[in-house]
């Protein structure tokens, strides 16, 4: 771990062994690392969110370029997006209040939510 405890951001250090996998890797490329959730911990949350059949077969069509670019236009399951798709067990940060108050409909949440998740929230 690089970051000392409390700090808003972990930062890690990572070795990866590449050998023998075929992999070309040179100084300065990336590596992404896409943890998935639980998948108890997804069927109870979405048993809670009264999804009838998380496994059955759906369409996401993005409507937007940054969430095309992210998800892309495929056939999937509502299971396959909250196990590997989105951080639903995360700490929530200050842009997802912002975007909560974007939907918010009670004009007190929708002043107060942009604050939540930061050092006065």
């Amino acid at each position: 771990r690089l970051t000392r405890d409390g700090q808003p951001r972990e930062v890690r250090h990572l070795e990866l062994d590449l050998c023998g996998s075929g992999i070309d890797y040179a100084p300065g490329d990336a590596v992404a690392v896409q943890p998935r959730n639980p998948p108890a911990a997804v069927d109870a949350l979405l048993y809670t969110l009264g999804v009838a059949d998380p496994h059955a077969r759906l369409c996401v069509t993005p409507n937007s370029p940054l969430w095309r670019a992210w998800l892309g236009a495929h056939d999937t399951t509502a299971h396959e997006i909250f196990s590997t798709r989105l951080d639903v067990f995360g700490v929530a940060r200050r842009p997802f209040f912002a975007l909560l108050a974007h939907f918010a409909t009670d004009s007190d949440e929708k002043e107060r939510l942009p604050g939540v998740g930061g050092p006065q929230g």
